[in-house]
């Protein structure tokens, strides 16, 4: 029930502000919802004639999850080589009118998911199999190395950018190794 209520909070808000919402780095125009995960209501949207997405964390702020959320954000942008790695831009609170806040991650806002791609082109040619599968050892390597380990690998969770590059996403509940990592997903 609350992850409904918080899913219906955020869509009347933006509705009420005419597909519109203030951040810190800029007014986001235009949005539209393209996503829904367990813990997220994913948005598009255009900032600073940037393309974005808002991932909306729908659940009560006092759960563990909260805790995971911010991790998904601050653990990742702690990496120094972030290729394939999906761009966040910003971590903030979505204030409401009768002060309560929504947390929310901004980030680039890519072509499709591979899902979506596999939807489009029911059979990839040899050579985009081959950079799928390059992708997915570089990336995991680079991030196993770097004390994380992704557990939610699927087509939704791998982006494709228009030239065809991919790029891993959606870290909310990977786990993190605290001798590495201040901010611990629960």
């Amino acid at each position: 029930y609350e992850e409904l209520n918080a899913a219906k909070r955020i869509s009347d808000f933006i509705k009420q502000n005419n597909k519109t919402i203030s951040l810190t780095l800029g007014t986001v125009t235009d949005l539209k919802q393209i996503g829904q995960g367990g813990n997220g209501l994913v948005y598009a949207g255009e900032q600073n004639k940037q393309e974005v997405a808002i991932k909306f964390l729908v659940e009560e702020k006092q759960s563990s999850k909260l805790q995971r959320f911010k991790a998904e954000y601050f653990n990742i942008n702690l990496m120094e080589d972030r290729s394939n790695i999906v761009n966040y831009i910003n971590y903030e609170e979505v204030q409401f009118e009768d002060g309560n806040s929504i947390p929310a991650i901004i980030m680039k806002k890519y072509d499709k998911s591979l899902k979506e791609l596999r939807n489009d082109v029911p059979e990839i040619d040899e050579n985009t199999f081959l950079n799928l599968f390059d992708f997915l050892l570089n990336t995991l390597e680079k991030i196993h190395e770097k004390g994380i380990i992704h557990r939610d690998i699927k087509p939704e969770n791998i982006l494709v950018t228009k030239d065809m590059k991919f790029i891993l996403t959606d870290f909310g509940i990977a786990s993190y190794n605290p001798e590495l990592y201040t901010l611990k997903a629960q």
